[in-house]
């Protein structure tokens, strides 16, 4: 078992703003996830409508390797790095690692200090976990950013054959408008 909780804060470029963030792979590792790391993070990605370059980027990491005959060697992995609040996402949704709570309160510290305040919980994300939230007692199933004809609807609930999207401002930008007419 891992006795260190505290995380490694990265700063790091998304969207053009230096934010703080945290890799995806150490959260994994101190969480002490069974899957895949791959697997796990992409999982994440898709449960919760996160985006990349708002939420998280990915970034490519030399790592120095040693051979069987002592020579070094270079390798690369790629490393998602996630912002606080992603990362205070994923937590909340753990609840059987002694450490989840230890980390989860060192990125709340952050947040308090106002350390990094980017913009406040993306209000799809909160209108879905409320809306899970009320469907749960009647054993209704939200499924979110579910695949239909290769693209992603932000909610749909199988049950009723409902599809049902929340558009937030960045679906106004120029290609969003392009992509979303050609969608309809």
């Amino acid at each position: 078992m891992n006795n260190n909780f505290s995380i490694e804060i990265i700063e790091q470029q998304i969207d053009s703003e230096t934010v703080k963030t945290i890799s995806a792979r150490e959260l994994h590792q101190k969480l002490e996830v069974k899957s895949r790391f791959n697997d796990w993070i992409n999982n994440r990605i898709k449960k919760y409508g996160f985006i990349e370059n708002e939420d998280f980027v990915w970034v490519t990491k030399n790592l120095i390797t040693y051979r069987y005959n002592g020579q070094k060697g270079i390798s690369q992995q790629k490393e998602c790095l996630i912002s606080i609040q992603m990362a205070i996402i994923i937590i909340q949704k753990v609840t059987d690692n002694p450490f989840s709570a230890k980390i989860y309160k060192q990125l709340l510290s952050l947040e308090k200090r106002e350390v990094y305040i980017k913009e406040p919980l993306r209000k799809e994300i909160e209108f879905f976990l409320a809306l899970k939230t009320v469907l749960k007692p009647m054993n209704i199933e939200l499924e979110t950013q579910f695949n239909v004809l290769g693209y992603r609807i932000d909610g749909y609930i199988k049950d009723f054959n409902l599809a049902i999207e929340y558009d937030e401002s960045h679906h106004n930008s120029k290609t969003n408008k392009i992509n979303d007419s050609i969608r309809v």
